[in-house]
């Protein structure tokens, strides 16, 4: 729906003007970070996208491809 300018199946859900908005960096220059475990003894730090932006709506901003083989966002 978010790369259809807010329309899935055919159906407007989100204005365009509303997905724009999504795409746009909402908190300035912060890094998303290392989200860091709760219980080690279970489970292990988490880093998505080591270095990239957060961009405030749920959305990661990565201008250069990843270590991983993830490609940068246009």
């Amino acid at each position: 729906m978010i790369l259809h300018q807010g329309r899935f199946n055919g159906v407007q859900l989100l204005r365009p003007q509303t997905v724009a908005l999504m795409n746009q960096n909402q908190i300035g220059d912060i890094t998303a970070g290392i989200a860091k475990t709760a219980m080690p003894e279970r489970s292990n730090d988490i880093d998505l996208f080591p270095g990239s932006r957060a961009a405030g709506v749920g959305l990661h901003d990565h201008d250069a491809a990843g270590p991983n083989g993830r490609s940068a966002a246009a």
